[in-house]
């Protein structure tokens, strides 16, 4: 995950110090697909978090897949990305994270809420 994230930070440097195409930044924040993008940046990061019992792998491999969602097309020159889109999927990975923290057991005829307190 670590060498994804480099090479996805080197990318966007060169992209910029070549003086390439940029994330938008006037896209408006009241957009259709900011709820697009939260809602499938929460669900994302729930199914991560469920599959490895930590909110914060959970968050974080939600967020990276955002950001290479958005700086692909920035670094292959087709579409543009858009800063508000990947801030509306990071605050909703945020949130499936911190649902995934909370589970239901069922367990000798109880439900217990069990939930994580450190990220």
């Amino acid at each position: 995950m670590k060498r994804a994230a480099l090479l996805a930070i080197g990318c966007l440097a060169a992209s910029v110090a070549m003086g390439g195409p940029r994330c938008r930044t006037d896209d408006s924040w009241r957009g259709a697909d900011k709820n697009l993008h939260f809602g499938v940046g929460a669900f994302a990061a729930l199914a991560v978090t469920g599959a490895t019992k930590d909110p914060a792998k959970g968050w974080l491999v939600t967020t990276a897949a955002a950001g290479a969602w958005e700086l692909a097309p920035l670094v292959l020159n087709r579409g543009n990305c858009s800063l508000q889109d990947l801030v509306a999927g990071t605050v909703g990975a945020a949130l499936g994270a911190a649902i995934g923290g909370l589970s239901l057991r069922v367990g000798g005829g109880e439900v217990q809420v069990t939930y994580v307190t450190q990220f």
